[in-house]
């Protein structure tokens, strides 16, 4: 499992009133790491909002500048 899909997994787990993941078995967190997979790959393709996001932080800044934007927009578009 990748950093992200575990960051996100956790994020889930929590959302869905997980508070402590590291006593949580591994095989009981399969659903949790799925569905982050799932939300990552979704993500795969910037959506217009998101790339005008990009584009306003200015995407020569690099990925940590327009990354947050991105994402900002794609949580309240």
């Amino acid at each position: 499992m990748t950093e992200m899909v575990e960051r996100v997994a956790t994020a889930l787990f929590a959302a869905d009133g997980g508070t402590d993941w590291d006593s949580v078995h591994a095989k009981a967190r399969a659903p949790w790491i799925r569905m982050a997979e799932v939300a990552i790959a979704a993500m795969r393709e910037p959506t217009q909002v998101m790339l005008k996001a990009a584009n306003d932080v200015g995407i020569d800044q690099g990925p940590r500048d327009y990354w947050p934007a991105m994402i900002d927009a794609a949580l309240i578009a």
